[in-house]
C-alpha cells in the first residue's frame, strides 16, 4: 500500500482547506494507495485556491531529481521512492497537489455529482492526479525539450514508451528525441484513426490487444503534453487518465 502522508499549506490569501476538505482528501489518498502493492510513504504538499472562474480543478505531479541523471526515469522523486525505495532529493517533499476549491465538489463519497448542478467528481479527479504524481506523466514538455533545458537526455520513465501507432519509438538509440518527428505526429490527429502518438508499454500493449493506447495529443489549441489517453478515440471513454471529457466533469448517470 501507497501511504500518502499530506501537508496542507495556507496559501498567500490565507485559504487552507476546511477540516471537512482536508478530510476528503485524505479518503481520496487512502483509497487510491490501497490499489498498490507497493510499500511506499509519498510525502506530498497540498496547495489550495479558491477561484471559481479559473479553468484549473486539480493538478498534481511528482518532484525532479535536483540534477540531471540520463536515461529514462532517474529522476522522478515519486515513482523511484515506491519502486526502489530510493528518495532522490532527501527530506524535501516528493510531490505536489493543487486543488481549486472554488469549483463545486461532491465530497460524499457515497453520494453521486449532480451534473444538473455542476457538481465535480471529487475522488475520480483526484485519483487522476495522484496518478500523474506516480508516473503517469510524460516529462517531454510541449515543445519536445527535456524539463532539464539543454539536455535532450534525460527524460521519464513514461516517455521511453511513446510511439506512433506502428509502435516504433519518437526516440533515437542514444536516447535524444526527435523532436521533428515528434512535433509532426503531436499534429497528424486522432488514435481512432491510428494517427498520432502511443503508449506502447508492454503491459498496456497487453491490455490493449497487442497495440498500443492511444494519447491526447490536440493540435487546436497550445500543445500539451502526451500525458493523457486520447479524449477523441471512443474507444477509450470511460478511462480514469482521460484528458478532460471524463474526470473532468460530473457524472451524468
Amino acid at each position: 500500500m501507497i501511504n500518502f502522508k499530506l501537508t496542507f499549506a495556507t496559501n498567500a490569501d490565507g485559504f487552507k482547506p476546511s477540516k471537512a476538505q482536508q478530510e476528503a482528501v485524505r479518503l481520496a489518498a487512502r483509497q487510491w494507495g490501497s490499489q498498490f502493492a507497493e510499500d511506499a510513504t509519498i510525502n506530498l504538499t497540498v496547495e489550495s485556491t479558491s477561484n471559481a472562474s479559473s479553468r484549473v480543478l486539480m493538478e498534481a505531479g511528482s518532484e525532479l531529481k535536483p540534477t540531471p541523471s540520463p536515461g529514462f526515469g532517474n529522476i522522478e522523486v515519486v515513482r523511484n521512492k515506491v519502486l526502489t525505495g530510493t528518495d532522490l532529493n532527501g527530506a524535501e517533499q516528493d510531490g505536489l497537489v493543487r486543488i481549486n476549491w472554488g469549483k463545486n465538489w461532491e465530497l460524499d463519497f457515497n453520494e453521486t455529482p449532480n451534473a444538473a448542478e455542476e457538481e465535480y467528481d471529487f475522488y475520480a479527479v483526484l485519483y487522476h492526479e495522484l496518478s500523474h504524481a506516480l508516473g503517469f506523466l510524460s516529462q517531454i514538455n510541449p515543445f519536445g525539450r527535456s524539463p532539464y533545458l539543454g539536455n535532450n537526455r534525460t527524460w521519464g520513465a513514461f516517455d521511453q514508451y511513446i510511439t506512433d501507432s506502428k509502435g516504433e519509438s519518437v526516440f533515437s538509440p542514444d536516447g535524444s528525441l526527435d523532436v521533428a518527428r515528434y512535433q509532426s505526429l503531436q499534429k497528424e490527429g486522432s488514435s481512432k484513426d491510428n494517427k498520432g502518438l502511443f503508449f506502447s508499454g508492454p503491459k498496456a500493449k497487453a491490455a490493449n490487444g497487442g497495440r498500443g493506447v492511444g494519447l491526447y495529443t490536440p493540435t487546436v489549441t497550445f500543445p500539451e503534453q502526451p500525458g493523457h489517453l486520447d479524449d477523441e478515440n471512443p474507444a477509450l471513454d470511460g478511462s480514469l487518465m482521460e484528458a478532460k471529457s471524463i474526470v473532468y466533469r460530473a457524472k451524468s448517470e
